[in-house]
């Protein structure tokens, strides 16, 4: 590969996992990286999840130095949104994934309009434990969610975030940290899923990787320093970028 393109991936892999490192939304930047680096859809797909899976990592180890993280729950939580990603990518590899972009793009608006009518929500951590419903339901959306990431990606990292401090009670700071959590089990096993199915690239995720363990782990350092006065305003920007990108507008910059 050109090394040009080589040089792309990386800058790309850096800002995609900056910002998806504090409120997701970076397989908006790494999926059309890969698409414009010449990779066919579903390998597209695969290597990304090769180099997300390095930016997950680095920012989970970033959140949990930090002590945001509540390992049992961690533990509860990861194998279902794993799970979530490896039917996620069964489906993907079988069907075309514009039959739920509309659907993603809906729940991304009412997303938008919450946050931005309720003003308190997430600026304030209000978790002092969690009863078993609250973490059954979170197992559950984590599921779906996972699912989708393994589906499709872009905003799986926003949704988590969504449904951690609406379900929880997290603040942004440690639902960020624990989204990547869950972020990083649907990305390992999407990727040996897709893996065994042959559509993932070594040296075009490896090469994306290293700038993504670099945005990561400035983003996640950022995310802790800032806390809730960057996250609310950032996750709100990106979600609305995301269905502006999904809807294909302007689409003479995508």
């Amino acid at each position: 590969m050109d090394s040009g393109v080589l040089v792309f991936l990386i800058v790309a892999g850096f800002l995609a996992a900056f910002i998806d490192s504090m409120v997701g939304g970076g397989g908006a930047i790494s999926i059309p990286a890969f698409l414009i680096a010449g990779l066919p859809p579903h390998t597209a797909l695969g290597t990304n999840k090769l180099a997300a899976s390095a930016s997950s990592f680095s920012a989970t180890v970033q959140y949990a130095r930090a002590g945001t993280l509540v390992p049992r729950l961690c533990f509860l939580m990861v194998p279902f949104s794993a799970l979530g990603a490896v039917v996620g990518v069964e489906i993907i590899l079988a069907l075309d994934p514009s039959i739920v972009e509309g659907l993603v793009i809906v729940l991304m608006g009412v997303m938008t309009v919450y946050v931005l009518w309720r003003k308190e929500f997430g600026a304030v951590d209000t978790f002092g434990g969690a009863s078993w419903r609250s973490v059954a339901l979170a197992t559950v959306l984590g599921f779906l969610i996972g699912a989708y990431d393994g589906f499709l990606g872009p905003g799986s990292g926003s949704f988590f975030i969504f449904m951690l401090i609406g379900v929880l009670g997290f603040g942004f700071v440690r639902a960020a940290g624990h989204g990547r959590v869950l972020n990083l089990g649907a990305n390992v096993a999407a990727l040996a899923y897709f893996w065994v199915h042959g559509q993932v690239l070594i040296v075009e995720g490896a090469t994306m990787g290293v700038g993504m363990l670099g945005g990561a782990w400035l983003g996640a350092r950022t995310g802790i320093r800032y806390g809730s006065t960057w996250l609310k305003p950032l996750f709100v920007i990106i979600t609305v970028v995301m269905m502006a990108r999904l809807l294909g507008f302007p689409s003479a910059v995508w």
